[in-house]
């Protein structure tokens, strides 16, 4: 029969091992729960539990036998995809819309579309200066025939002063295929005056002329046909009864080559 020595008769050694067990089983609870505190949150406190089983991220880290932590292999969305042949290279011009030869954007050696020419210009009489001289009786400026005003025109005043034929010659600009004119008497014309009117090239009448009262117009339109010098000729035929001073003022409106 063994007697025990510890304190408390025979029921010593039983209080020690109970004593035993009990801290043990302690100390098993505890590391348990940290080994699953490890396993659910990971070496970085991260909790795990959205990470896709079977994955790199998903596997937990142990200390190696030297204590120092391995890094963890490289997760597949943070590695860098390597850049494939001839990414950073330039396109070639005229691809992709840049710039090329001939053209922007197209095919190379396109080219913009043709403007249009430009209209032909027009030269009116009243900015020439006549053959000759100032010419017979006339003047330029605006003038107004039929309740229209013509700001470029050439104007003769006719009277019994002055009766005759007059005439005034102008060198036709180089490129002019066409002489235009509204012929007719000034407003300002008194009643009773009538106004003989003539186109000639080179000396030549292109017709036999025409008249004008007082109240009418004409719309005088003439190829030059490469002729060099243009003539315009009015002619007072009747003039005011009893007026000898009565004043017809016969109107070149907006006189001009195009």
């Amino acid at each position: 029969m063994v007697t025990s020595n510890s304190p408390g008769g025979s029921g010593g050694r039983h209080s020690y091992l109970k004593d035993g067990a009990v801290v043990g089983a302690v100390a098993a609870a505890v590391i348990g729960a940290l080994v699953a505190l490890f396993l659910k949150y990971g070496p970085e406190g991260n909790d795990g539990s959205d990470k896709v089983a079977g994955s790199p991220s998903s596997v937990a880290t142990l200390p190696s036998a030297d204590g120092t932590t391995p890094a963890p292999p490289p997760s597949e969305e943070t590695s860098s995809a390597s850049p494939s042949p001839g990414a950073d290279e330039p396109s070639p011009p005229g691809e992709n819309g840049d710039e090329g030869p001939g053209g922007s954007g197209g095919a190379a050696g396109s080219s913009a579309d043709p403007q249009s020419p430009p209209g032909p210009v027009t030269s009116y009489l009243s900015d020439l200066d006549p053959v000759g001289g100032l010419g017979n009786y006339k003047h330029t400026g605006a003038a107004t025939v039929q309740r229209t005003t013509y700001g470029n025109s050439v104007i003769f005043s006719l009277n019994s002063f002055n009766g005759g034929a007059k005439t005034v010659t102008y060198n036709v600009p180089a490129g002019k295929k066409e002489f235009r004119a509204t012929v007719g008497l000034d407003e300002r014309t008194e009643s009773g005056c009538t106004v003989f009117f003539q186109v000639s090239f080179d000396g030549n009448p292109v017709d036999s002329g025409f008249t004008l009262p007082v109240g009418q117009t004409r719309e005088v339109v003439e190829k030059i046909g490469g002729a060099g010098r243009l003539t315009i000729t009015v002619n007072g035929v009747d003039s005011p009864t009893g007026k000898v001073n009565g004043t017809c003022r016969a109107v070149w409106g907006d006189a001009r080559f195009s």
